[in-house]
């Protein structure tokens, strides 16, 4: 898988367990739901489903029915097309958050952490953008041979840091729309002083992906 096809996947369970954690599990509350007023519903019961419900409508999802039981995957649609959104937007921050989430793994022990060398890892992740439509994996375990020679890559487990460098980005792009998400909660923002994609977001609506 590209480094695209791996975040996109990442990004969007991620986001689709913080915004509809009901989905998974009926005990558990939103990310969504923390910022509500406090509510006196107990989950599994009807008050609590109707709660759930009146997000997901606000949201244009597809309430749940009565017995809490999902009725089709429309908001793992919605938290893919915020995935899309989000990716189409933060495209030219691939190379600087791949080298950025090496630089916290240090996978090739260049210190760079202690020496506060975050550029350290530049080199290999602009090899990786070039390369990696052959597969994230192979791109990086190229990349770090060709660069820090096959010796220093010995004791690499490139499955593991693969997976530590998306799961790295994967909360540094999240950041991203659940900060602002947060924000335009509590900060009253009249709809002359916000941008469309902001309006998109404040009031539940569906991101429109950028090309």
């Amino acid at each position: 898988m590209t480094l695209q096809q791996c975040l996109e996947d990442s990004i969007s369970s991620l986001l689709h367990k913080l915004c509809f954690a009901d989905d998974f599990a009926p005990v558990f509350d939103s990310m969504f739901d923390e910022y509500e007023q406090p509510s006196s519903a107990t989950p599994g019961t009807v008050s609590y489903i109707e709660k759930i419900n009146r997000r997901r409508r606000r949201l244009g999802v597809t309430p749940t029915e009565k017995n809490g039981a999902l009725p089709d995957n429309s908001s793992q649609k919605l938290t893919q097309e915020w995935t899309s959104h989000l990716l189409s937007t933060h495209r030219a921050d691939f190379e600087r958050s791949l080298s950025l989430a090496l630089f916290y793994q240090d996978p090739a022990g260049t210190d760079c952490i202690p020496n506060d060398n975050d550029t350290e890892y530049d080199q290999v992740a602009a090899e990786i953008m070039r390369t990696q439509r052959k597969g994230l994996k192979q791109s990086l375990e190229q990349s770090l041979k060709n660069i820090f020679g096959n010796n220093v890559c010995q004791s690499i487990d490139f499955d593991e840091l693969t997976n530590d460098v998306i799961n790295s980005m994967t909360l540094r792009f999240v950041q991203t729309l659940v900060v602002f998400r947060i924000l335009c909660h509590f900060v009253k923002l009249s709809k002359k002083e916000m941008t469309y994609d902001q309006n998109q977001f404040r009031h539940g609506c569906r991101f429109k992906a950028v090309a």
